[in-house]
């Protein structure tokens, strides 16, 4: 495998509330991690994209309610 084609780790990000101060300092930290990473090689994406199911399986107007993932598995991703 070439180093073009070798797959890096992935993760999931996943950011659950909290205060404002919080939420700005969790994306601060994002932004540091991504500079350190695009320093050393090119960045790539995957966007995955839940699709609307309901308002009681996806509820995206209610940041209160968790959505679950396996709600819209397999309805595709972007």
């Amino acid at each position: 495998m070439t180093d073009s084609h070798r797959r890096t780790p992935s993760w999931r990000e996943i950011y659950q509330g909290g205060s404002e101060e919080a939420e700005q300092e969790h994306f601060r930290g994002l932004e540091a991690e991504f500079a350190a990473r695009l320093a050393t090689a090119p960045v790539r994406f995957a966007l995955h994209l839940p699709r609307f199911v309901s308002e009681e399986l996806t509820p995206i107007e209610d940041r209160a309610v968790e959505w679950m993932d396996r709600a819209s598995a397999g309805r595709g991703g972007v």
